[in-house]
C-alpha cells in the first residue's frame, strides 16, 4: 500500500538523474497489483513538487520467466515531459512447489533454475534473445506452463512471490526550481505495490 512506500536517494540540480537504486523488495500477493511510481522535486521550505508518475501493471511480468530482470523505460503521466527507467524481477516463491507434482520432470527443471541474464527492454529494437514490453499494455503471447498450471488466466489471482525493483534513471525532466545558475530540480522516486484504483493513490 502507498503507506508502505520507498524512496530513493535525492540527486540534486539535475533532470537526468542516475539513481542506480536498489533493489527493493516487494512481495506480490496478486497477479493484479500495480507498481505505482512517482518523481518528486525535494524541497527544504514548501512542498515537494511532482515531476509526473508511472503506473506498471505487473501481470504479464508475474507471467514471465522467473528471476528474469525485465527493464522498462516509459513516458511520465501528469507533466509535460519526462521519462523513468526501471528494472524489476519477479520470483515464485511457492508456485513452484505447489505445481511441481504436476509437470512433467523437463518442465520443473525450467523453472526451478533460474532464468538466463537476458533483460527484456521496450526501448530500440532488440535481438532475438531480448524480450520487449510496454508498462501500458502487455503483450499476446502464450502463458507457462507454471502459469497455466497455477490457474493464471483462469480466475485465480493470487500469485505469491517476491518482486525486485531497480530504479534506474529519469530522463528530460520538467524543471520546478529557479533555473538560475544551475538550480533546477532535485529529483527522487517514490513508489509502492497496490491496487490498479485511483483509490489506492493519493493525489497530489
Amino acid at each position: 500500500s502507498e503507506q508502505d512506500s520507498q524512496k530513493t536517494p535525492t540527486i540534486n540540480n539535475d533532470l537526468n538523474p542516475h539513481w542506480n537504486a536498489g533493489p527493493f523488495n516487494f512481495k506480490l500477493q496478486s497477479e493484479d497489483d500495480v507498481l505505482h511510481l512517482e518523481v518528486y522535486d525535494e524541497d527544504t521550505f514548501t512542498s515537494d513538487d511532482l515531476l509526473g508518475r508511472l503506473d506498471i501493471p505487473l501481470l504479464d511480468i508475474a507471467h514471465g520467466a522467473p528471476n528474469e530482470a525485465v527493464r522498462i523505460k516509459d513516458h511520465l503521466k501528469d507533466t509535460k515531459h519526462g521519462e523513468l527507467e526501471v528494472e524489476i524481477t519477479f520470483s515464485p516463491t511457492q508456485l513452484a512447489g505447489q505445481v511441481g507434482s504436476a509437470l512433467a520432470p523437463d518442465a520443473v527443471g525450467q523453472f526451478s533454475s533460474p532464468a538466463p541474464d537476458a533483460v527484456r527492454q521496450i526501448s530500440s529494437p532488440a535481438p532475438d534473445a531480448v524480450k520487449q514490453m510496454s508498462s501500458a499494455s502487455v503483450p499476446d503471447r502464450q502463458v507457462s506452463a507454471l502459469s497455466m498450471k497455477s490457474g493464471f488466466g483462469s480466475g485465480v489471482r493470487r500469485c505469491p512471490g517476491l518482486l525486485s525493483l531497480q530504479v534506474i534513471a529519469a530522463y528530460n525532466l520538467i524543471n520546478t526550481d529557479t533555473g538560475i545558475l544551475g538550480d533546477v530540480s532535485d529529483p527522487y522516486v517514490r513508489f509502492w505495490l497496490g491496487s490498479g484504483s485511483e483509490q489506492d493513490r493519493q493525489k497530489t
